[in-house]
C-alpha cells in the first residue's frame, strides 16, 4: 500500500490529493465543496476535514469528531496542535486530510515502504508537524466501512514489526530541533498509540518469533531510549533494559496476561462472551483459552462481520443471546472490550434489554 500511494504522489497531475481506499467512498458533493474552498485557499498545505464517517453495519453511519468545534476558527496552527494533544483518541486517519502536493514534494513526505500496519499515522504526524498554512473543511469527505478487512492477518509478525517500525521512525522525528514542544508532544502521543496496538500483538504471537521483535528493538535501542511507555501499569523499555530484550519481551507478555486473567479468578461463571471485534478482545480470547476457560463465542453490533471466525470462536450478533434459555445465560459472563467509555455505557444498556444481568458484564479498557 505504501508503495502504491507512494507512486500515487509522483504521477499525480493534481494539485491537491484525497487518498481513497478501495472499501471506502467519498460523500455525495464534497469535490464540488473542495473545489470551491480550495480556489480560496490556494496556499494551504493542508485542508483538515472536522469529521469522518464510519459505516458499520448495512445502513447505519456514525459520525467521528476529530476536532472541536471552537477550534474550527482557530487560525492559529500551534492552537490546532495542541487541541489534539488534549484528545484522549488522535486519530491517525490519512483520509481526512486533502494534501497539497506541492507541499509533500517539497518537505519530501512520503509513505515509509515495507510497512503494512500504521503507516498512516507515521505520514499524518509528519504532514501535522511540517504544516505551516492550513484551512479547515467543517464537513465530513469520507466513509470509512469498518470491518471490512481481515484482523487475523493484522495480528502477525509482520504486523508487530510494522508497529516498531512506525514507533522508531517517529522517535527520529522527535530528534528534530525545528519541532516545537506541542509538535514534539504529538509525536509521544502518536508513539504511545502504535505501542498500545503493539502489544496484544506481541502476547497474541507465537513464542518462537518474539526473538525477532527483540533483535529490532536492540538494534534501534538508541532510538528507544527517547521515550516512556506504559502499559496496565507497567513500563515497556525498563523491563527490556533490565531483563534483556529477548527475555523482557517474554516477561512483560507474562505481567500483561497475568493482570488481565485476574479480572476473571474471583468470578463464577460456564462461559465468557467476549463484546467487540477488535485486537484487544482476540488477544484475551487467546489468553482466556490457552488458560482452559470456556469462550464461546465473540459479540459485536457490526453486522458486516457476522459469521467470520478467528481462533475457532464465532461472530454473533448480541441479540443471538436471546435464542439462548435462561439456564444458559445465567452461567455466562460478558467481557466488553472497548476503549471508548460511551460505549461501553451503550452496549452495557443493550446486554441488559437482552436478559443479562449487570453484576455478569465486566469491561475491560487499555
Amino acid at each position: 500500500m505504501s508503495a502504491s500511494r507512494n507512486r500515487g504522489i509522483k504521477e499525480a497531475r493534481g494539485n491537491f490529493l484525497i487518498f481513497l481506499d478501495s472499501d471506502d467512498f467519498l460523500l455525495n458533493g464534497c469535490i464540488n465543496d473542495l473545489r470551491k474552498l480550495i480556489e480560496k485557499k490556494t496556499n494551504s498545505d493542508l485542508i483538515i476535514a472536522r469529521s469522518f464517517v464510519a459505516l458499520s453495519m448495512p445502513n447505519t453511519f456514525t459520525v467521528h469528531n476529530v476536532f472541536k468545534k471552537k477550534l474550527l476558527n482557530s487560525k492559529n496552527y500551534e492552537q490546532i496542535i495542541n487541541g489534539l494533544n488534549k484528545e484522549v483518541k488522535i486519530y491517525g486517519n490519512i483520509y481526512n486530510y486533502v494534501i497539497n502536493r506541492n507541499f509533500l514534494i517539497k518537505k519530501k513526505i512520503y509513505f515509509t515502504p515495507n510497512i503494512n500496519f500504521g503507516e498512516d499515522r507515521e505520514f499524518v504526524v509528519k504532514i501535522l508537524c511540517f504544516c505551516k498554512n492550513f484551512c479547515f473543511y467543517k464537513k465530513s469527505l469520507y466513509c470509512f466501512r469498518s470491518g471490512s478487512g481481515n484482523l487475523s492477518n493484522a495480528m502477525s509478525i509482520s504486523t508487530c514489526l510494522s508497529c516498531l517500525r512506525v514507533a522508531n521512525n517517529l522517535c527520529v522525528l522527535l530528534k528534530s530541533n525545528s519541532l516545537s514542544i506541542n509538535r514534539k508532544l504529538l509525536i509521544k502521543n502518536a508513539i504511545r498509540q502504535v505501542l498500545n496496538a503493539f502489544i496484544p500483538r506481541l502476547i497474541y504471537l507465537e513464542k518462537n518469533k518474539i526473538l525477532i521483535l527483540a533483535k529490532y528493538i536492540k538494534n534501534k535501542h538508541n532510538n528507544f531510549n527517547l521515550i516512556k511507555f506504559t502499559f496496565l501499569r507497567t513500563e515497556f523499555f525498563s523491563i527490556l533494559k533490565k531483563y534483556g530484550y529477548y527475555k523482557g519481551l517474554l516477561l512483560y507478555r507474562l505481567v500483561v496476561t497475568r493482570k488481565i486473567l485476574i479480572d476473571f479468578k474471583k468470578r463464577t461463571f460456564s462461559k465468557i462472551y467476549i463484546f467487540c471485534f477488535n485486537d484487544y478482545a482476540i488477544t484475551i480470547a487467546k489468553i482466556l483459552l490457552e488458560n482452559g476457560y470456556c469462550v464461546e463465542g465473540i459479540l459485536d453490533n457490526n453486522r458486516i462481520i457476522f459469521g467470520k471466525k478467528i481462533l475457532g470462536l464465532k461472530i454473533y450478533t448480541p441479540y443471538f443471546l436471546r435464542t439462548k434459555t435462561t439456564k444458559y445465560i445465567s452461567n455466562m459472563l460478558v467481557l466488553i472490550v472497548n476503549q471508548s467509555r460511551t460505549n461501553i455505557k451503550e452496549i452495557t444498556n443493550q446486554l441488559l434489554t437482552i436478559g443479562i444481568k449487570k453484576k455478569q458484564i465486566i469491561y475491560k479498557i487499555f
